[in-house]
């Protein structure tokens, strides 16, 4: 079964670009990279370091067509690292999501296409229930009271991707590899369409699942950070409603 973790993420991205950007945000510091930049051709054979420390040559000539390279340093394909995220059939995470607004930290619990969001700001938390495969989705409003609406594709935020294999369709770069909480990798940037923002994803290469995401509009830059991630199997519990839950059925 293929893992929705990448249209959640995308999609509270895009939830907090539209809401922020109606409230005239600011931006925030970019963070300082850790890892190495990506050669840039210029028309001689400079040596240039890698993260292994391993000399390799730049262009000797400067390409007539710009072109998106389909490999990272380390020579795995990113049509071959997104695949893996693609498979993740069971995770559990911690989201940090930073804006010149502030910050929200979320947990997700994803198997299959059942997941389940707790989202605390400013103190408060929320829930969500999301099942993909019976279409619905909740909220909690209270203590054990919920709102339940009828889920369906159009609800998803326009943008993000279904899959993580679909970022392709983006027709990302690849600026090359850095380190984040020990894990090596893949640093990727593609353009938000319609929108002329971008999007510089920080793709851990041997599993595929995204630690950082930083997206930077005229609104600001907005930061999602992915900590605690675990693949062990969920309790089925965790995607049901508690017992004696008062629901309120939203739409038809």
């Amino acid at each position: 079964m293929k893992s929705k973790y990448w249209a959640i993420a995308l999609g509270l991205l895009v939830i907090l670009l539209t809401l922020v950007s109606a409230c005239g945000g600011g931006g925030t510091p970019t963070p300082s990279a850790t890892g190495t930049a990506t050669p840039t051709p210029t028309g001689t054979q400079t040596p240039t370091l890698t993260p292994t420390g391993t000399a390799t040559q730049t262009p000797t000539s400067t390409p007539t067509q710009s072109q998106t390279p389909t490999s990272t340093p380390t020579g795995d394909t990113l049509s071959g690292i997104l695949a893996l995220g693609a498979n993740i059939s069971s995770i559990r995470y911690d989201m940090t999501t930073t804006s010149a607004q502030g910050a929200s930290l979320s947990t997700v619990w994803e198997e299959g296409t059942r997941t389940r969001t707790e989202m605390t700001v400013e103190g408060m938390t929320s829930i969500t229930i999301m099942d993909l495969d019976a279409g619905m989705y909740y909220m909690s409003t209270g203590e054990n009271m919920w709102m339940a609406f009828a889920w369906d594709e159009n609800m998803e935020p326009e943008g993000a991707a279904d899959n993580p294999d679909e970022i392709l369709d983006f027709n990302p770069e690849i600026l090359g590899t850095e380190t984040i909480d020990g894990h090596s990798c893949t640093v990727i940037q593609w353009t938000i369409p319609d929108s002329g923002g971008t999007v510089k994803e920080w793709i851990w290469t041997d599993t595929g699942f995204p630690l950082k995401i930083e997206s930077t509009t005229d609104a600001g830059i907005y930061t999602i950070l992915f900590t605690n991630i675990s693949f062990d199997d969920i309790d089925d519990s965790l995607f049901e409603l508690p017992e004696g839950a008062i629901v309120t059925t939203i739409g038809p």
